[in-house]
């Protein structure tokens, strides 16, 4: 709200038999769906994809396909009339830049579909922001603009052209940070012990 860079309210829900979701709406229309499942989604409820889509119909929240094609996910493999039911398919920096031969595959699935194709970074690390990103037709960036992009097929996607080392130094770092972690988290219990 009122900074340099547009922000948008969303979420990224993981999805019981499928894989990830990226849901964008205003704050109240998001905890809107939250308190209409129990246990809340909010509280780790992990839905099925039918039972989050039915949840969605008559919202103002847009749905997207999240790294569908990424290795341990089963998104691409579902049924073809409920993926048909999201709002736009996502090619995430990461996975396009990792697993390069899912660039296509996504754009093949966005196309079947006949939704929209959005970008995402997928960042943890701030280098790795705009990595992948989505453009739009001019105008100022709201989630009206957004919905309405989307829904009129008009978006691109940006993949940036030094984007592979990007994601390969911050998948480096977030190792390394991890493993620090872990051995901070054993010293400690360690210490504990003794």
């Amino acid at each position: 709200r009122g900074g340099r860079v547009p922000m948008l309210s969303g979420t990224e829900l993981t999805v019981r038999d499928a894989g990830d979701v990226i849901l964008l709406g205003r704050l109240e229309a998001i905890r809107a769906l939250d308190d209409s499942f129990r246990p809340r989604l909010s509280a780790d409820y992990h839905p099925g994809l039918c039972e989050l889509l039915d949840a969605l119909m008559g919202r103002e929240i847009v749905a997207i396909a999240a790294h569908p094609y990424r290795p341990g996910k089963r998104l691409a493999s579902c049924r073809t009339d409920e993926l048909a039911r999201f709002d736009a398919v996502e090619m995430n920096g990461k996975d396009a830049f990792l697993l390069p031969e899912t660039r296509a595959e996504v754009r093949r699935l966005a196309l079947r579909l006949g939704l929209a194709l959005v970008g995402s970074s997928d960042s943890h690390l701030s280098p790795q922001l705009g990595v992948a990103s989505t453009l739009l037709p001019a105008g100022e960036v709201t989630l009206e603009h957004v919905r309405s992009a989307i829904r009129a097929r008009t978006t691109e996607v940006r993949l940036r052209p030094h984007g592979a080392a990007i994601v390969r130094s911050c998948r480096s770092y977030k190792r390394l940070a991890k493993a620090q972690r872990d051995v901070a988290v054993g010293r400690r219990l360690a210490e504990a012990v003794a």
